[in-house]
């Protein structure tokens, strides 16, 4: 019986919050067709990598109600869908190669990252210092998410590493510069030795084969500085305008920033009409036995008697 009850809870939940938000359930389904038109059109193509990225970013649907149901918080529409914006990015950069094709792709994606995790730190903070309705919990929320927003990047770009060096691909992208200054050249921490205006390097290899790179080759730390500042810039971002809109109008602070939410939608009634028939049946059946329990406990007082 109750695990009938936990998942009759569980469905009305969601239905529920899919009846509350029209725009919710409209980019939630929406996010469901595109996760799953990418994997029919990767498996045809032969693209299994992103086939299997584009099956599993479809279980952000079912984690994203369950969130909301256990942390008692509500998401809003914009920032569901700059979430899912950047998921469905992640899945074009790689299966479409737009972070080739469009240059600055990449850094689009970081500086919404930057935004939306603040934006969601600070509906999380809300947890443990209550609803920002004073100025005091206003900015200790607004710092804890600027300051998640920054270690989220910082592990990101951890684990860029980790792919780059454990299991050799190239999270962490190659940057062609033309110079670059080097203590390690100079052989002394007092001056750098200077290199400018490379046009030309050329890699050779044992077996006696070449490349030819027009300039220099970066392996990643400008791409991982970049990532980090533009993530920084996001976070800034949200910083300035969630506290320029709280002191006025509030339109942004509850248009972006995930609220705490009553027990009314985040636990129907048991007792409703929307309960299965499987609950109600098992209910009946415990029912009629407690009256058959009690009508012989008095049967056996009244002989007694």
């Amino acid at each position: 019986l109750g695990r009938c009850i936990c998942d009759d809870l569980r469905t009305l939940y969601i239905a529920q919050r899919n009846k509350d938000s029209k725009l919710f359930l409209t980019i939630i389904v929406m996010f469901a067709e595109f996760c799953l038109a990418l994997f029919i059109y990767f498996l045809v193509v032969n693209e299994v990598i992103s086939a299997i990225m584009s099956f599993m970013f479809g279980f952000f649907i079912p984690l994203i109600y369950a969130v909301e149901k256990w942390l008692k918080l509500k998401f809003p529409a914009p920032t569901l869908a700059i979430t899912l914006f950047i998921a469905m990015g992640i899945i074009m950069g790689v299966g479409y190669n737009l972070y080739t094709l469009v240059p600055f792709f990449d850094i689009i994606l970081h500086v919404l990252s930057g935004f939306v995790f603040a934006c969601l730190g600070f509906g999380l903070f809300q947890l443990a210092v209550g609803e920002a309705k004073n100025k005091k919990t206003f900015w200790a929320c607004l710092l804890f998410g600027f300051a998640l927003s920054l270690a989220i990047g910082l592990v990101w770009e951890l684990f860029e590493y980790l792919g780059t060096a454990l299991f050799g691909l190239d999270m962490q992208e190659d940057t062609i510069v033309n110079g670059f200054n080097s203590y390690l050249l100079s052989g002394t921490h007092s001056e750098t030795f200077n290199i400018d205006g490379i046009t030309q390097t050329v890699i050779y290899f044992g077996s006696g084969k070449s490349v030819t790179i027009d300039g220099y080759l970066d392996i990643g730390l400008i791409d991982t500085i970049e990532d980090m500042a533009v993530g920084f810039l996001g976070a800034i971002i949200y910083f300035v305008a969630i506290a320029i809109d709280w002191h006025k109008k509030k339109i942004l602070f509850r248009g972006l920033i995930p609220q705490l939410v009553n027990n009314a939608v985040d636990a129907p009634p048991i007792i409703s009409n929307e309960i299965s028939d499987d609950v109600l049946e098992v209910a009946a059946e415990i029912d009629g036995e407690l009256k058959l329990t009690v009508c012989s406990d008095l049967c056996d007082v009244a002989n007694n008697d």
